[in-house]
């Protein structure tokens, strides 16, 4: 039961994010239940943990990981140290000093505490119950991103850009996020090296609509690409599977689909790879490459985009984040956070290749949707690779299997095969 338990609020854990819900409909504005529910968490399984001898895993924070988050924190405490030199757009809270370390101080400590403890409960109790848990978000997403889609304020149901708007401020991720979150536990989930069963079956299909609502093209892509590189390793009758219901899904939802790719577009004269990126290319990345030039070694902080040049496109200023994931570490923290970065990607990596290739697919995932939006920092639209980081650490290494004994009669002796 308190593994049933366990389970059932890492999948809360990043629902409870979604501004009017549940808080709103509870009838508690104001109060973000995500606390509670990690704290609910975190006391069921410190009192579940000493059940048996940990015999497998790895450590969670590794060197590469520790410096790549250290490098984040000291960013985060160097814009809080300037926040003079913030040009915060009209529309956003007035940031303070308090308000930047609480929100990215706090926030992150707490999705990874969150990681390192499903780690810790993994190790004692089997993954099973915490892989089976990730699995079910984009089930336990997709109806409130139905709702927010059909029952929202969209005029149009096949145009992209109301959806998307109304998508956006209800669940209080982008699209690129939303689809994000979707493609990591899809690149997972169908690349277990297990036999589908019913929970299989569920958590591809609720993937697959999340990543189509959530109205990404990054994402459409990234299923493409994800598809691609796990047909290899999959049975026949897994690819079939996998293919007829992408397949299915693109057919019954080709108007909202073709819309997207429309959208971006439209305006533009001519076809090029600036409208294809719905004009991050000139509005976007190449402002953010000229702030990179001014601080190339050490960027200039956390939120730096906010810290350049003014920009305005078609009348709204620049977002958080140049919506490149690579670009907002060389902002942020410059050639060295890049070179951190790497270093960060090779240790999951390594993690991965030891034992759980499933996460490698999820690591593509997460690195293709970073060239559009996503981001590499401990955020609760990245929980789902954490999650799943922690459960790969507690599984046993490939590389060193224990070997087959077998019994020898003639002396009575355990001999190794």
């Amino acid at each position: 039961m308190a593994n049933l338990l366990i389970g059932l609020l890492v999948v809360i854990f990043p629902i409870s994010h979604i501004s009017h819900m549940p808080q709103q409909i509870f009838g508690i504005p104001g109060v973000n239940p995500v606390n509670l529910i990690w704290l609910l968490a975190f006391i069921l399984i410190i009192f579940n943990l000493p059940k048996k001898p940990l015999v497998t895993g790895t450590s969670f924070f590794k060197p590469g990981f520790i410096l790549f988050l250290a490098a984040f924190f000291i960013a985060v405490l160097w814009t809080a140290m300037t926040i003079g030199s913030l040009k915060v757009p009209p529309g956003y809270p007035p940031y303070t000093t308090t308000s930047i370390l609480i929100s990215n101080f706090f926030k992150p400590l707490q999705v990874l505490l969150t990681g390192w403890l499903v780690y810790r409960h993994s190790l004692t109790h089997g993954y099973k119950a915490m892989e089976n848990s990730v699995m079910m978000i984009p089930v336990m997403m997709l109806p409130f991103v139905v709702y927010y889609y059909f029952f929202g304020q969209t005029l149009d149901l096949i145009h992209y850009s109301d959806a998307r708007n109304n998508l956006s401020s209800n669940i209080g991720l982008h699209a690129n996020e939303l689809g994000g979150v979707a493609l990591i536990i899809l690149a997972y989930t169908i690349n277990r090296k297990v036999d589908f069963k019913l929970l299989e079956y569920i958590s591809i299909i609720a993937s697959l609509l999340v990543i189509a609502f959530s109205l990404s093209r990054m994402a459409f892509l990234g299923v493409v690409i994800i598809l691609l590189l796990s047909l290899p390793s999959l049975n026949m009758r897994q690819r079939i599977t996998v293919l007829m219901l992408g397949a299915l899904l693109a057919l019954t939802l080709s108007p909202l689909i073709i819309s997207r790719l429309e959208y971006g577009i439209k305006d533009s004269k001519k076809m090029d790879l600036n409208s294809i990126s719905a004009n991050r290319i000139n509005f976007l990345w190449k402002p953010s490459l000229k702030m990179i030039s001014d601080h190339p070694i050490q960027g200039q902080g956390y939120l730096s985009i906010w810290k350049g040049k003014s920009s305005t496109f078609k009348g709204f200023r620049l977002a958080t984040h140049p919506h490149n994931a690579y670009l907002q570490v060389a902002l942020d923290m410059g050639m060295i956070g890049i070179i951190l970065l790497i270093g960060f990607l090779i240790s999951f990596i390594n993690t991965a290749k030891k034992r759980n290739k499933a996460l490698l697919y999820s690591i593509s995932a997460w690195c293709l949707m970073g060239l559009t939006g996503f981001s590499f920092y401990p955020e609760f639209a990245t929980l789902a690779i954490w999650l799943l980081y922690g459960i790969s650490c507690a599984k046993p290494s490939k590389m060193n299997k224990p070997k087959t004994e077998a019994i020898s009669h003639r002396h009575n002796t355990i001999v190794p095969l």
